[in-house]
């Protein structure tokens, strides 16, 4: 059960290959800084898709898929790939290609850091539209 004290500060959509939730150590660190895992059918109000390659194949086809649904789920939101750290140098290319990429197998403190990150980058550009529209207004 989340913590009443917590406030919420994002939404987070768990993709993976084969369906597997994050695990109990994963959700209650998300929780914990403030992330929470929408529903599995839960299409609006996602901020951040996370694919869960941890125990997959990475596979250009799997990625494209998984991309794919994770934009459904969050179509303004960002995306961060989870993968295994053995993860081999044409794997994390390809990976990488795609967006932020954060190489653990039990540590949600890396992909925590990589959400704030992504939000962060996403608010920073919001404001900077505003700004640019505000200017363009003025002329």
């Amino acid at each position: 059960m989340p913590d009443p004290s917590v406030p919420i500060r994002a939404t987070l959509a768990w993709i993976s290959p084969g369906g597997a939730p994050p695990g109990p150590a994963f959700t209650a660190a998300l929780r914990r800084a403030g992330l929470t895992i929408a529903r599995s059918d839960a299409v609006e109000g996602v901020d951040v898709a996370i694919v869960d390659f941890r125990t997959r194949t990475v596979s250009a086809e799997t990625t494209r898929r998984l991309a794919g649904v994770a934009r459904r789920r969050s179509p303004a939101g960002c995306l961060v790939y989870l993968a295994a750290p053995a993860l081999d140098a044409a794997r994390r290319g390809h990976l990488r290609r795609s967006g932020p990429v954060v190489y653990t197998l039990d540590d949600p403190n890396a992909l925590i850091d990589a959400c704030r990150e992504e939000l962060r980058a996403r608010a920073l550009a919001e404001e900077a539209a505003e700004r640019i529209k505000s200017l363009a207004a003025a002329f």
